[in-house]
């Protein structure tokens, strides 16, 4: 059974029932001293007490565990006092808890209010504060997180990174590295550095206002310029003009720049503008557009084009409606005009090469000799010493010779006087051509013969009333007139200064014999033609016709004709098809077309029509 023991009344301290219960048990005796003399031993076997009595008060009340060294006292100050280590199995728990000297948690330490410590504290692990910490020193070797204020009244120091929302710093902060700040600095006392950036004078802009720097306070403020310009100017147009501002600003002065090192002495982004722009000796290098509203001056040359650059220079004029220019064709090594060119004084050279038609107004003169690739068309007098036609001339009008005329080759035209042939007006002779000899005789006609013996029209360059034209922006070449050859024909030449392929026309009008009747059968076109090399796609010849009613006739074995010697080429086409009316006109076209491939050439020879008559 249970049994309860109570001791004498008095002053009572209450035990903790939990330990004295557990010692009671064990049957360890138990001594209480007081000034009464009686000090009994007492072997309490009950299970629970509740009283010990402290007799006066004036001493310690003590439990002894089997010796003076193992002792629970309750002391004279009001403290539980254990001589040996405390080990708590549950939870300790207090109005407050307070440790004299080290104290070591194995777990986790949980404070609902304030952690005081009058000494060092050493946390091996973590330490989660919710309340305030405060103490002399706080040492946190590794990261410290502090979700609040941190509040310190000595000094910090922190051998890692200190980051925070806020940092308040009421006395001295000495920051041996950088101080990285995205916002503001609020400084109650002094703020020191070698450089320091606004400081609280960032206002300081009004009109002779300055920051000074007192040397004996160490600090910057904001005072009044002594003896400031009273102006509206800056400080630098004051002190000295001989600047301009970054702003904008006018020289009245020469700039001169003398750059000791690099090549760049001006760099300028926007636009250089002024009345007057003068380079020296050393030349202008512009990379861009060079646009000049008004006149080009240069005393010296004018150098277009970059000279290793295998590309044409073009000179172009602007016009309100089809621009002109005149361009430097590299691959050709000449000029040319895109528009009709109007000289107003002489035009003179070594040589003048026309191409094409060409046009005099006024005097043509010649001082020396003048040798026509084409056709030359006078609407005044020609006059001359001398007048020298190496190939065809067709004279509209009258050609009146005081002398004689000596023909190399053929001489044609609607009435001819003389040339031995005068005196073939009699009845059954007429004028008859030789093909093989090129040339006329009066031959006696059998009288009263019901068929002619056939006709021939022979053209040899240059054909007689022939015009040069070209198709399409494909015609840059050059036409020449050849004779004398092996072959002994005359020709038309053809060559090409680009590597695609130019053509050119002769086109001549023929009037068909009042006794036409038809075409040959076998041979109606013959053509004489050669070729630089074999590819008709780097050269040829082609003939075309069209007949007396302006329609094209279909030839055949007359297209892209191309052959290195000379050949003779039988076209058909005209003696099948087509419409030819006795005295009516045809006309015969023959294109010459090349390149630049070495060689390549297109030469034109005699051009045969050949038809039956009717009796003369």
């Amino acid at each position: 059974m249970y049994r309860s023991t109570l001791l004498s009344p008095g002053r009572l301290t209450t035990l903790l029932r939990s330990t004295a219960v557990a010692l009671l048990t064990l049957g360890v005796a138990t001594t209480a001293h007081a000034q009464a003399t009686w000090n009994p031993t007492l072997l309490v076997n009950t299970e629970s007490f509740q009283l010990i009595d402290d007799g006066d008060g004036t001493t310690d009340v003590e439990l002894r565990f089997g010796s003076s060294s193992f002792t629970l006292k309750y002391l004279t100050t009001g403290k539980f006092q254990f001589s040996r280590g405390i080990s708590v199995l549950g939870t300790i728990s207090g109005s407050s808890l307070n440790v004299d000297r080290n104290a070591t948690i194995g777990g986790t330490l949980t404070a609902s209010g304030a952690v005081n410590f009058q000494s060092t504290l050493t946390v091996q692990g973590n330490t989660s504060v919710k309340g305030n910490l405060s103490g002399r020193t706080l040492t946190v070797d590794q990261s410290a997180s502090i979700s609040g204020a941190l509040l310190v009244k000595g000094n910090i120091a922190t051998k890692g990174n200190l980051s925070g929302r806020t940092l308040s710093v009421d006395q001295s902060a000495s920051i041996s590295g950088s101080l990285l700040v995205k916002n503001n600095i609020a400084a109650k006392g002094n703020l020191s550095g070698s450089s320091i950036f606004g400081g609280g004078l960032g206002t300081c802009t009004g009109t002779n206002r300055a920051l000074h720097y007192d040397v004996t306070t160490g600090k910057f403020t904001c005072g009044t310029i002594s003896g400031a310009n009273t102006g509206t100017g800056a400080l630098q147009t004051y002190f000295d003009n001989r600047y301009v501002n970054t702003s904008g600003d006018a020289m009245t002065g020469t700039l001169s720049i003398n750059l000791t090192t690099g090549t760049l002495a001006l760099d300028v982004k926007q636009t250089i503008s002024g009345g007057t722009l003068r380079v020296g000796a050393g030349g202008a290098d512009i990379q861009g557009v060079l646009n000049a509203s008004g006149s080009i001056r240069t005393d010296g040359d004018l150098t277009l084009g970059a000279d290793d650059a295998a590309t044409n220079v073009v000179l172009t004029f602007m016009n309100s409606g089809t621009d002109g220019t005149l361009t430097w064709i590299d691959a050709e090594n000449q000029f040319q005009f895109a528009q009709g060119i109007s000289v107003l004084g002489t035009i003179s050279g070594s040589s003048l090469n026309v191409d094409r038609n060409a046009t005099v107004g006024g005097t043509f003169t010649v001082s020396g000799s003048t040798t026509g690739l084409g056709n030359a068309s006078f609407k005044a007098n020609l006059s001359g010493q001398s007048l020298t036609v190496d190939q065809s001339a067709t004279i509209s009008g009258t050609l009146l010779v005081k002398t004689s005329i000596t023909s190399k080759g053929s001489l044609s035209g609607s009435t001819f006087y003389g040339a031995g042939l005068g005196t073939c007006t009699a009845a059954g002779f007429g004028l008859q051509y030789n093909p093989s000899t090129g040339k006329f005789s009066c031959t006696n006609i059998a009288a009263g013969a019901s068929n002619g013996s056939g006709g021939i029209l022979s053209l040899h360059p240059e054909y007689p009333n022939a015009i040069y034209f070209a198709s399409g922006s494909t015609s840059v070449g050059q036409m020449t007139l050849s004779g004398g050859t092996t072959a002994l024909d005359n020709t038309y030449v053809w060559t090409s200064s680009r590597s695609t392929l130019q053509d050119y026309w002769v086109s001549v009008r023929l009037r068909l014999p009042d006794n036409f009747s038809s075409w040959d059968p076998t041979k109606p076109i013959e053509f004489r033609y050669k070729t630089g090399v074999a590819s008709a796609a780097n050269n040829h010849v082609t003939v075309r016709m069209r007949d007396t009613a302006g329609a094209l006739v279909t030839l055949t074995s007359g297209d892209g004709l191309a052959n290195t010697a000379w050949t003779t080429a039988s076209i058909k086409g005209p003696e099948a098809a087509g419409t030819f009316a006795a005295k009516g006109y045809i006309t015969v076209y023959v294109k010459v077309a090349a390149n630049n491939t070495a060689g390549a050439n297109a030469a034109a020879g005699f051009l045969n029509l050949n038809f039956e008559t009717t009796t003369p």
